[in-house]
């Protein structure tokens, strides 16, 4: 969900609306703007972003181009998953708008930053891992990396 980066991918062809497996596509919204724990009125659902998609070998074979996931995730033009607060009607050309930002300043393009890092600061994947709306899974990633660094260091 989120972006649809294979345009920028794909050397600025267009490409169509779900070429990469998103089932919900905007314009207007980036990694740069959008923060983990946004909240959208999607017609009368409700949506929060939850983590960045990982770009994986897929991408190459949909493209039909190789370096395309690499380019993708160095770039950090990943897109995003979102999970339902509160289910409602939703359609296509309907209302998508922001309703609230828990964790003003944890952008997606700063979560993926450091994830690619190669040896990101502790304190910073600590905040990040206590960012509301982060999915399960990326906090205990983020804690456990950020453990390591501590004892490894």
């Amino acid at each position: 969900m989120g972006p649809q980066p294979a345009a920028a991918a794909a050397g600025g062809r267009s490409a169509p609306a779900g070429l990469l497996g998103e089932n919900l596509s905007t314009t207007g919204w980036t990694e740069h703007e959008v923060c983990v724990g946004d909240i959208f009125r999607l017609g009368s659902a409700r949506i929060q972003v939850s983590e960045p998609r990982s770009p994986c070998w897929k991408i190459d074979h949909r493209c039909d181009a190789r370096g395309v996931s690499q380019l993708i995730s160095a770039e950090g033009l990943t897109g995003w998953y979102y999970r339902v607060l509160d289910e409602g009607e939703v359609e296509a050309g309907c209302r998508f708008e922001l309703d609230s930002r828990p964790a003003p300043g944890i952008t997606l393009t700063r979560l993926w930053a450091a994830r690619i890092a190669h040896r990101p600061d502790p304190a910073e994947l600590a905040l990040l891992a206590e960012a509301p709306g982060l999915s399960p899974a990326w906090r205990k990633r983020l804690a456990e990396r950020r453990d390591w660094l501590l004892h490894n260091g």
